[in-house]
């Protein structure tokens, strides 16, 4: 499906990506929640919790598909590049 340097330059921005959200997880502000003990309150807090996740992986992900676009333009290029020098 893909070569071994694409695949290489997927890895890598993933560990990147994968970095940045560790990062960004471990600098996010917890909603306030007052310790009631109550189940519906502690599903709401669950339930925001998710939904921020999500949130947060579908930008990771915006921004990795991206840069990958924007590598396979410039591997497109090279490589034509290489054929065009390569040619008599």
């Amino acid at each position: 499906m893909y070569d071994s340097g694409a695949r290489t330059l997927l890895e890598s921005y993933i560990s990147i990506c994968l970095f940045w959200m560790a990062q960004a997880r471990r600098h996010a502000v917890q909603p306030f929640v007052q310790p009631f003990g109550n189940y519906s309150q502690s599903r709401a807090v669950a339930l925001y919790n998710v939904e921020s996740t999500i949130t947060e992986l579908s930008g990771f992900f915006t921004h990795l598909a991206t840069m990958v676009a924007q590598q396979g333009e410039l591997a497109i290029r090279i490589d034509d590049n290489m054929d065009e020098s390569l040619s008599p």
